[in-house]
């Protein structure tokens, strides 16, 4: 039973089961490339090779859990492998010197070498090549094969039900169990393989199967909302390539087996360093699959990712390590191989597999933690141990009671084979803790404190907002806040914003936040860039022109965006007199415009911020005179083109422009989540209370979020996206966090092209008549879909978990005991008819912004509804808002109903830093792991038999906490977010805007 998992007898070792003539003669058998046998120095202590491997796996496990450096692929592997065949060659050459110079100081003289000529050496390379050819090609084709079909199963990890890793030990019992059958010569390895011993390792592999499926219900919670189609069977086909590939590992490491115990004899008479084969197998196969991917990039089309993304070099410090764990892996293996038998390292391989996913699911790490199954978590826990107690007592026993198969120093296989069962029973019993004591008990429902927390917060935000009581003391608080004085004509706008009752008059500091790192640019270049990029109609830029009082558009204006820049027009009139002359560029697109990298943007605002601390001018509140003659080619017909933007439509953006935006060091920069089915809860731990999202700043910053890669559509596959990264001065609606465009109220909501508008027909009941329904309707607008892009974008996904989700869910429900409260997993379809709430979501008429085949799959796993009159939302209690291409110009009409309104956006808009979550709307994670638990709170959570009767309330709606909240939101819109709020942005925004196109800046303020 020794050969099930641990060394064979050395006589085995060396002669056993070889397929080489070359193996089996005592004299050419022996590896001659060091003066003692590296074959019998692999043998003496495998255990050193055994933990060495195990150390590595762990390691590899650890580093590619959920996250990389670099984006997971076909191109990375390749190169991986590449340097790690280097590695290896590179150290047999450097071994291979040291070992020369030993064998010179060897007393003994060696025999002298027969004369070799030239003809005999080059026969004697050509059969070297010949051997290697043969020897390595079927292991070179195979993994050959193996790094393309990586990539295909990582692209689609989201469908991923069972990890290839955990079928590889099943794999090779089955093949030895064939072996026996069929082979007809028995050496002394193969009559080892009893019938009871292949039983055994039968038995231990499906044990360790079943431990893998048995921890499926403790991996519920974790479930990402990215979808994986049901139409189109994908979840099949990547259980067959898993299954494949496990096949084409097992064989892989077979051969290896094989390859550790085949002698490659060179033309001078040593045997061939096995780091050498490895060497020469791993570089082999990278170079010719990077030839045949060449070729195909070559002939693909030229949307067509390359062969090797920019990250893999970028990062090139990063692909060092698992490069060199690759090379440690590989030397290893092959010495334990010798030693033992294939079954023994995918064993391990596999085990450290299942229970590394098994302690990350369990252990009790900071931040949400999904809830743990107490059945199915200890069941998972007692399998998984009990399989790895069984293979590690075994082997320990088998080796002290058979001395004659012992290799090593007794005390060395004692000592290590008591640490590995230590550390079993260890983990056997913190995963039973782990599991009993850490259910998460929540003293108060989370939602209750964020209410709570956003009355406190917006209390305070008001009260510095409206800090002055008089022109003067705005003057001073102006001073305090910016460093500087107030623009020319500050008193006009105090004047404006006081007689329209603007409850907000010192806190403005989005406007100078967006302002600041053009204070570093000359009046001149902000004029001058104004003027080119509205020179062409390619960088979907339009100007406003403000000459002597009057606002005009820019003749040429696009007609399908005309409308936009008409209403600019109409909300700058009010107070178009008080403006200096001055050009506007405003972007015509939903999306942001303008991203410059971070090193760039922080040197850009630090000289600013020194700029204004070192003023020291006398002021002057009066305007430049002939503004307009230095603003005079705006309105020129003759003008050079310029293109300031690049086109980056349809490609991913995330990873090559916005994470830029962010520090080095940010998760954004230094990590790809290549596990698409598993939530990143420590991507939304930051700015979270347990599931529910608490800091709604801090959820739209991006650097600590490397998941919203694959999670929206502007950062997956954006319809329309022409972007700078130099500064440019481009006023947009709305952008992401990182972005330097300039926010300004939207003409979408001035004009009210979505508006609130009850009638008799349409009217907008209390919150408490109106249905119990969650709405929303609007179409896939986000971003565009080729190639399976619209599985991870929001509105999709939103579409997906609401009408036909097929992944377990979990909601946050009071306990038995008064005010606690406990996360409970519900199954995909329990989980629609639990709350007490109908969900009425779905796409308005069709699908849009697809092609290829995506139009039609999304038509059937999406599904399509009939478009309605907007007027009809406020019939429903919750209205879900959640952005597109940009912004949502349906919040502000929400905000202004008795619906409460449920939000969900990366775009920021000029009133995100005025609003509070909890307080004026319901917020919403971009990844919607929060939704059923929020829901559940305000309409209820029940249990229903099959005919859809209540058998038992779980959880009480919360009416009056929602009809609050609803309450206060539309309040505060009344108050603050009304037609006249965005003139009185705007209005501030351009004094700002003229004083930093003025000639004389520095001596420009409002002394009061």
């Amino acid at each position: 039973m020794s050969c099930l998992i641990y060394p064979r007898s050395r006589q085995d070792s060396v002669h056993g089961d070889n397929d080489n003539a070359d193996a089996n003669t005592g004299e050419e058998g022996r590896d001659e490339e060091s003066p003692i046998s590296f074959h019998r120095a692999a043998t003496e202590m495998p255990e050193v090779a055994a933990w060495t491997f195990s150390i590595t796996v762990l390691l590899v496990l650890i580093l590619s859990s959920a996250s990389v450096p670099y984006r997971l692929s076909s191109g990375s592997l390749a190169v991986i492998l590449f340097i790690s065949g280097i590695i290896l060659i590179v150290t047999s050459s450097l071994t291979s010197r040291i070992q020369s110079k030993l064998r010179l100081k060897d007393e003994r003289v060696p025999l002298p070498r027969p004369t070799l000529y030239y003809s005999d050496f080059l026969a004697n390379r050509r059969a070297l090549v010949r051997q290697i050819w043969k020897k390595g090609l079927p292991i070179m084709m195979l993994l050959w094969f193996r790094v393309e079909l990586y990539e295909h199963i990582i692209k689609h990890t989201r469908c991923s039900s069972l990890s290839e890793v955990v079928l590889l030990p099943l794999m090779i019992s089955l093949y030895e169990f064939w072996k026996f059958n069929w082979s007809k010569r028995k050496s002394s390895y193969e009559q080892c393989n009893s019938v009871w011993e292949l039983v055994s390792q039968f038995c231990i592999s499906t044990a360790l199967v079943i431990a893998w499926l048995a921890m499926k219900p403790v991996q519920n919670g974790w479930k990402s909302s990215i979808i994986c189609p049901i139409v189109t069977n994908e979840r099949q086909v990547l259980l067959l390539l898993e299954i494949l590939a496990a096949i084409i590992d097992s064989a892989i490491v077979v051969m290896a087996e094989k390859l550790a115990n085949m002698p490659i004899r060179q033309s001078s008479g040593p045997i061939l360093p096995f780091t050498t084969k490895w060497g020469l197998i791993l570089l082999g196969t990278t170079i010719s699959w990077a030839i045949g991917k060449s070729g195909a990039y070559l002939l693909s089309t030229p949307n067509e990712e390359p062969l090797f993304s920019a990250d893999i070099f970028s990062n090139f410090d990063m692909i060092i390590l698992p490069s060199l764990l690759v090379f440690i892996s590989i030397i290893s293996a092959s010495k334990w191989l010798q030693s033992t038998k294939a079954f023994s390292p995918l064993f391990v391989i596999s085990m450290l597999a299942t229970g590394y996913t098994l302690h990350s699911h369990i252990a009790p790490l900071p931040g949400y933690r999904p809830p743990v199954s107490f059945v199915a978590g200890i069941l998972a826990a007692i399998l998984f141990h009990s399989v790895a107690v069984l293979y590690g007592g075994h082997t320990l026993l088998v080796d002290y009671l058979r001395p004659f198969n012992r290799s090593g120093p007794v005390d060395l296989e004692l000592a290590l084979g008591s640490i590995y069962m230590i550390f079993s029973l260890s983990s056997l019993v913190s995963a039973i803790l782990y599991i009993i004591l850490g259910g998460e008990n929540i003293s108060g429902h989370p939602i209750n404190a964020l209410m709570v927390q956003g009355r406190q917060l917006h209390a305070q935000w008001l009260a510095e907002a409206r800090y002055s009581i008089d022109l003067q003391g705005a003057v001073s608080e102006y001073t305090e806040r910016y460093g500087l004085l107030p623009p020319p004509g500050f008193d006009v706008w105090y004047e404006y914003a006081t007689n329209r009752s603007s409850p907000i008059i010192d806190n403005f500091d989005q406007i100078h936040q967006d302002l600041l790192p053009f204070r570093t640019l000359a009046p001149s270049t902000l004029r001058h860039l104004t003027n080119s990029m509205a020179s062409s109609q390619w960088n979907d830029i339009a100007t406003v022109v403000v000459r002597n009082g009057i606002a005009e558009t820019q003749p040429g204006i696009i007609p399908t965006h005309r409308w936009m820049i008409e209403g600019i027009v109409q909300m700058i009139t009010p107070f178009a007199q008080y403006l200096p002359d001055m050009d506007l560029a405003f972007n015509l697109n939903d999306e942001c415009r303008v991203s410059v990298p971070w090193d760039r943007i922080q040197e850009i605002n630090h000289t600013a911020k020194k700029n204004l601390s070192s003023r020291d001018y006398p002021m002057s509140h009066v305007w430049s005179k002939d503004r307009s003659l230095s603003w005079a080619l705006s309105r020129s017909n003759d003008r050079l083109v310029h293109s300031h933007f690049t086109e980056k439509s349809r490609r991913d953006t995330f990873h090559t422009i916005v994470s830029e935006s962010c520090p080095p060091s940010s998760a954004a920069r230094t990590q790809y989540q290549w596990k698409h089915d598993t939530l990143c809860s420590k991507c939304a731990e930051p700015h979270s209370m347990g599931q529910f999202l608490q800091n709604w700043t801090l959820s739209g910053d991006i650097c600590h979020q490397p998941d919203l890669a694959d999670l929206h559509g502007f950062f997956i596959a954006p319809s329309a996206f022409k972007v700078s990264r130099k500064l440019l001065p481009v006023f947009s609606q709305s952008k992401v966090y990182g972005f330097n465009d300039i926010l300004y109220p939207s003409a979408w909501n001035y004009m009210e092209k979505a508006r609130y508008n009850p009638s008799d027909e349409n009217p907008d009941p209390c919150y408490e008549d109106k249905e119990n329904t969650i709405f929303w309707r609007g179409t896939t607008s986000e971003g565009f879909s080729e190639a399976g892009e619209w599985q991870g974008m929001a509105r999709q996904r939103l579409l997906h978990l609401a009408n036909n989700n097929t992944n377990p869910v979990s909601v946050l429900l009071p306990r038995r005991s008064e005010g606690i409260y406990s996360y409970y997993t519900f199954s995909p379809s329990a989980i629609s008819q639990s709350i007490g709430a109908k969900v009425s979501i779905g796409i308005a008429e069709d699908v849009a912004r697809c092609g290829a085949k995506d139009c039609s799959i999304q038509r059937r796993e999406l599904g399509i509804t009939n478009r309605v009159q907007f007027d009809e939302h406020w019939r429903h209690r919750f209205l879900f808002d959640l952005d597109g291409a940009g912004f949502s110009g349906r919040f502000l009409p929400f905000l202004q109903s008795n619906s409460l309104p449920f939000r969900t956006a990366i775009f920021r808009q000029w009133f995100d830093t005025r609003i509070m979550p909890w307080l004026h709307f319901v917020p919403q994670d971009i990844r919607f792991h929060d939704f059923w638990s929020t829901l559940g709170y305000f309409a209820g959570v029940r249990m229903v038999d099959e005919a859809g009767k209540v058998t038992k309330v779980l959880m009480k709606p919360h009416h009056r906490e929602g009809r609050i909240i609803a309450r206060e939101g539309r309040k505060w819109a009344e108050e603050s977010l009304r037609k006249e709020d965005m003139e009185i942005y705007l209005f501030r925004l351009l004094l700002e805007w003229g004083r930093l196109t003025d000639d004389r800046r520095d001596e420009l303020g409002f002394t009061g």
